[in-house]
């Protein structure tokens, strides 16, 4: 997978996260249930409510399942399955994620406490990164694009019940512009691509939230969006269901992952 595609790759995962509000503030606790009236609320109304809601989350669980084909001379693909848990009040993470391509399945495991991150890879064990920037100041992004969330167009295509929750289910369209406001800049200072070469290489971009009727804390967020580049398009399937919401996670790092090599050092002594 060249430089592009794998750009490509990140920012679409990046688009349904941030949307989906998984990052949000924390800035209390959840809303009561039965407290507002959603007798006739439009589109709208629904979206509003449920990017303030998001707001006063602390800490989540999710579980996600990706695919992703790449269409060249042939056909590739791959699957990408996994689950986490978030604290952001006490700045922890833990996720597992496996990976399929080519008949072969990757397993990681990754920990991300404060600005240090450790992760478990089949080849070397538990190596560590510190993080350049604070990572966990990707919630100020969420809070920074409230206003272009807010002007998205929305469409309520009617209701679903998602395990075991009534939730709304609302279809959002960014036109390309709304897209890259999003994430041009900060994909071109990343990869190489600019906010230009981006625009020219999306195709089409659709997103569904299932919304909770009684609390409008997003369920379930859908992702499809395809792009194209040197005659290479890819395709990218997402679904991620968000749960256990403002509950402890009780994240810690476990004991092997303590005595974890420094990834510069690991790579040093690869050459």
């Amino acid at each position: 997978m060249d430089k592009r595609i794998l750009a490509l790759t990140a920012m679409g995962i990046i688009f349904v996260l941030i949307f989906s509000g998984c990052m949000g503030e924390q800035k209390g606790v959840l809303p009561k249930e039965g407290v507002s009236s959603t007798i006739g609320l439009t589109a709208e109304q629904i979206r509003d409510k449920s990017v303030e809601a998001m707001d006063n989350v602390h800490s989540y669980a999710f579980d996600m399942d990706i695919k992703i084909s790449i269409e060249e001379q042939g056909m590739r693909s791959m699957d990408m399955t996994g689950n986490g848990r978030v604290d952001l009040k006490n700045k922890r993470m833990h996720s597992k994620i496996d990976v399929g391509m080519m008949g072969m399945t990757i397993s990681t495991e990754t920990y991300l406490i404060d600005n240090m991150q450790y992760i478990m890879l089949p080849t070397m064990g538990w190596v560590k990164n510190e993080t350049e920037a604070n990572i966990w100041e990707m919630e100020d992004l969420v809070k920074s694009q409230k206003d272009l969330m807010e002007g998205i167009e929305v469409k309520l295509l009617g209701s679903e019940n998602i395990n075991g929750i009534d939730c709304y289910i609302i279809e959002m369209k960014p036109n390309k512009e709304e897209i890259l406001q999003l994430f041009g800049q900060q994909m071109g200072d990343t990869s190489g691509i600019s906010s230009a070469e981006i625009g020219e290489m999306i195709r089409s971009t659709e997103l569904k939230e299932w919304i909770a009727k009684d609390t409008f804390l997003v369920r379930r967020s859908m992702a499809d969006m395809q792009m194209e580049t040197k005659g290479k398009t890819l395709n990218i399937e997402m679904t991620i269901d968000i749960y256990d919401y403002n509950k402890d996670m009780n994240i810690e790092l476990p004991e092997e992952a303590k005595n974890a090599q420094d990834i510069e050092d690991v790579m040093k002594s690869e050459i």
